[in-house]
């Protein structure tokens, strides 16, 4: 390999660098996207499943009394976690 063809390509360093700044932008823009948000927005969007699982994280942590709650423990579960639990799924999951 020469000298030329190697500079001219990104190494991989630059490429998992370039990977990681462009998914922080996208987790940061979702997050403001959230927080942007009416409270009878977010809900629909949860309703949608448009909602990442850090914005559903976010939204928990910061507003817990927005989110919806499912239970089946009678503790009020978050619906998004409860769903890959074995109680949710039953036994044929």
């Amino acid at each position: 390999m020469d000298r030329t063809t190697h500079s001219t390509r990104p190494d991989a360093h630059q490429t998992l660098m370039a990977s990681v700044l462009e998914a922080a932008e996208i987790r940061q823009a979702q997050l403001r996207a959230l927080w942007a948000m009416t409270v009878a927005q977010r809900l629909a969007a949860y309703h949608r499943g448009e909602l990442s699982l850090q914005q559903l994280r976010s939204w928990e942590q910061h507003t817990p009394h927005e989110v919806p709650a499912a239970s089946i423990t009678g503790r009020g579960e978050l619906p998004w976690i409860l769903r890959y639990t074995e109680d949710f799924l039953g036994e044929d999951f």
